[in-house]
């Protein structure tokens, strides 16, 4: 009886408080109360390198959170990608085709790059039994989010035609057969006509979307055609500035003597000098948006088929406009009060603010309150309220630097236009100033946040990567994960490598860590059961979580937290970390295994040591491409060289084994550096220096019938001790290491390297005859230039 009362009151109740909710509530309760539990949504993607996936997959991440859901992100690459490492990769997708998940969001056009319409259409159909949303291309029967850049390269190429009415607009394209780059040229061709411009061939240059052809385009545009033009219109950012990079070391001023265009609004495009004037694709709102609709999908509700969001203009200085010296156009401004003006250009930025990335509740805060703090600055000149107010601001810990360089562009529209004119008020000007200044304060204050996050995380990832590297066993390098990764934030993880074995795939967990513990769990060898892994290792019951599975190439996988605040390449990177000690581990591993059974045989032995280094070479060619077959040429005519001065046997095949890895150390040195296109600095230059002393300390302790590791380390010092690491002079350095120091810079001045082209074998020639006796040995450089001179020898290929 007493139950049922109690029952019967709270039905009551309940039927009260319902009636107090709209339907929008009434929908959202049910809703809850259906859902048995939190939502598990796959995330789809490739390559974290780029803004284009970070930005949407952080705009995944809020929606998705905002949604109460739980993410795993596979991390892959293309399908079917022509890299043979690529698509090892993607067994991971396996995966993410068990039960437990409710929805999918796939990262479409970088996907299906590589694969057919009907082949991609077959990848899809093995989802299709669970909502999907595609972001970035149309898919048949699936919601799709897609960016309008049209709408904002039309608006780009109108701001240039019109209002500066620019005659003369030269074009870098993208890729060849790339849809967006046609897409944009096509606007380019269109607004030229609508205009009434005469569209020149000869202003318009091929591109490839990287820095370099915005470099190419100005010498071909100035140096071989001749040409000259007002404004050069690039299809996205890193061409613009290359283009702005040129014509820098050329002594032109940008924009006054040339204007230059991007399209992305890159990161850095805010801060360049001066600020680019882009196109901002949509990208954090069509990953936002599609984990909305995806949601309401799962939830039952009907959603749209297709989804346009635009991009939009940034107007910014380097396309002549000067935006911090003059105001935005207001609609109608001429008839409207300062008032207004002013409240027109702070609610613009609210707006912003409020459908950004990161909604700064401070800024729009204090952007609600500046049009009158600014009328009573015009009224009575004193500016302590409106400094107080600003540094009130910018002292709060929670100031998004997303935001500063818009707020400092409406704070200088806002003086403008309270202080416009000759006539202006000389107190008010010294306040814009301190403002100015104040704002670029704390700008630089978040560039020096953002370079300690970079380099603080590129040391972590080093010491690791040096210490798997020192821990040439499984077993150690599982230990160094289990005490390094909570430094990069990654408190837990699970480990696991790939079971090599033909039939269904199969992997074993090495080890999982939660909360920093380690979790001693029930070791795992079976298919597609990743989530009763990760449900009896390091998730909870009711815990919310954001994971990503990052593969190791084609032996592995490592699962991890998806963290806030991380650099575009750090998935990339620490698979790296990982994968390249891990491969040299397995290597190893195998070694001794073949060791063991051979170890009476030197003859057998000394051939397995021969694979085992030229496989190590292998991986470090798979690191670093642009130097891939540099060792192998360095080698082959290390031996010739050899030969050619009558060396024993075993020397010839020391500097032949020597040869083959001596570029081991770079192994420790971020791609980054060995890949730059530009000068070194000093710091960089150092860690490359280290190199010969990394491949001996990770050499020394093989027994090879050589002495390899000694050749390796000494290979780049010098006869009059100009050399490193040690500065040896003369006897003290191996004849071997002579000889290879001398193959070494002939090949790297002969051949191609990213900081610079091919200076040919006669110039590499010319420099060793030069300093022979000086820098190289004298009977070394001798039997070099009889092979080249007298006897035919060339460069493998």
């Amino acid at each position: 009886m007493f139950a049922n009362t109690i029952l019967i009151e709270f039905t009551a109740s309940y039927t009260f408080f319902i009636k107090t909710l709209n339907v929008q509530d009434v929908s959202i309760i049910i809703k809850f109360i259906n859902m048995k539990k939190r939502p598990l949504v796959a995330v789809l993607l490739d390559d974290l390198n780029t803004p284009y996936q970070i930005t949407i997959l952080n705009g995944i991440k809020r929606g998705l959170t905002d949604e109460n859901c739980n993410i795993l992100c596979f991390e892959g690459s293309s399908l079917k990608a022509p890299n043979p490492f690529d698509s090892a990769k993607n067994r991971i997708y396996d995966f993410s085709l068990e039960k437990a998940f409710d929805g999918y969001i796939i990262l479409t056009p970088t996907l299906g790059q590589f694969m057919s319409k009907d082949e991609f259409s077959s990848f899809l159909a093995k989802y299709k039994s669970r909502p999907i949303v595609s972001i970035g291309s149309a898919i048949e029967g699936i919601p799709s989010v897609m960016e309008d850049n049209a709408a904002g390269f039309t608006a780009l190429m109108k701001h240039l035609c019109k209002d500066h009415q620019y005659k003369r607009l030269a074009f870098i394209r993208g890729r060849d057969n790339h849809q967006s780059s046609k897409e944009r040229f096509d606007i380019y061709c269109e607004a030229l006509q609508s205009h009434g411009i005469i569209i020149r061939d000869e202003l318009i240059m091929p591109g490839n979307f990287l820095n370099d052809s915005g470099r190419d385009a100005v010498n071909i545009l100035l140096d071989k055609r001749k040409q000259e033009f007002e404004v050069i219109v690039a299809s996205n950012d890193y061409m613009a500035f290359g283009a702005m990079s040129e014509l820098k070391n050329r002594g032109i001023t940008i924009p006054f003597e040339i204007a230059v265009t991007g399209f992305d609004d890159i990161e850095i495009s805010a801060n360049s000098h001066p600020p680019l004037t882009t196109v901002r694709q949509p990208l954090f709102r069509m990953g936002e948006k599609a984990a909305h609709i995806l949601c309401a999908a799962i939830w039952g509700e009907s959603v749209p088929e297709k989804v346009f969001l635009p991009a939009e203009l940034i107007i910014r200085d380097s396309c002549g406009c000067q935006c911090l010296l003059k105001p935005y156009e207001i609609s109608g401004s001429k008839k409207r009060s300062l008032e207004y003006k002013l409240s027109a250009v702070c609610d613009g930025l609210v707006q912003k603010c409020q459908k950004g990335e990161r909604p700064d509740k401070n800024l729009i805060k204090l952007l609600e309150g500046l049009p009158e703090l600014m009328m009573k600055l015009k009224k009575n000149g004193d500016g302590r309220t409106f400094l107080s107010r600003i540094m009130k601001y910018l002292i709060t810990p929670l100031v998004e630097k997303t935001w500063l360089s818009e707020f400092k562009e409406c704070i200088a529209t806002a003086f403008t236009l309270i202080n416009p004119g000759p006539d202006k008020i000389p107190g008010v000007d010294i306040i814009y100033f301190k403002t100015l200044s104040f704002i670029q304060q704390k700008e630089i204050e978040f560039e020096q946040y953002s370079r300690n996050i970079f380099f603080n995380s590129q040391y972590r990832l080093n010491m690791l990567q040096a210490n798997l590297l020192f821990s040439l066993k499984l077993e150690s390098q599982v230990k160094q994960l289990e005490n390094n990764l909570a430094s990069l934030g990654l408190d837990r993880f699970i480990f696991c490598l790939y079971e090599k074995k033909p039939g269904p795939l199969k992997y074993e967990c090495l080890t999982a860590v939660n909360q920093g513990k380690i979790v001693k769990s029930k070791t795992e060898k079976s298919r597609h059961n990743l989530m009763k892994l990760l449900n009896t290792t390091i998730i909870g019951k009711e815990e919310k979580y954001s994971l990503i599975i990052v593969p190791l190439q084609d032996l592995g996988f490592i699962v991890i937290n998806l963290l806030d605040e991380h650099f575009e390449s750090f998935y990339t990177l620490l698979e790296n970390v990982i994968s390249v000690p891990l491969r040299c581990a397995l290597l190893f591993e195998k070694l001794d295994k073949q060791q063991k059974s051979l170890e009476n045989n030197l003859e057998v032995l000394r051939m397995a040591m021969s694979g085992f280094i030229e496989m190590i070479a292998l991986t470090i060619e798979v690191r670093d491409p642009y130097t891939a077959g540099h060792q192998r040429r360095v080698s082959d005519l290390s031996r010739s060289i050899a030969t050619e001065m009558g060396c024993t046997e075993e020397e010839i095949e020391c500097v032949r084994m020597a040869g083959i890895v001596h570029d081991l150390g770079k192994i420790s040195v971020p791609s980054e550096i060995l890949n730059k296109p530009g000068r070194l600095s000093e710091v960089e230059f150092t860690l490359i220096k280290h190199h010969p002393k990394t491949a001996y300390d990770i050499l020394i302790k093989i027994n090879f019938p050589w002495p390899i590791a000694e050749v390796i380390l000494q290979h780049h010092e010098r006869i009059d001790g100009s050399g490193y690491p040690s500065g040896l002079k003369g006897d003290q350095i191996r004849r071997e290491a002579k000889i290879l120091a001398v193959a070494d810079v002939v090949e790297a001045m002969a051949s191609y390297r990213p900081y610079r082209p091919s200076l040919g074998i006669d110039k590499a020639l010319e420099e060793i005859n030069d300093k022979r006796g000086k820098c190289y040995d004298e009977k070394a450089v001798a039997a070099c230039l009889r092979l080249f001179n007298k006897k035919g020898y060339e460069l493998i290929s």
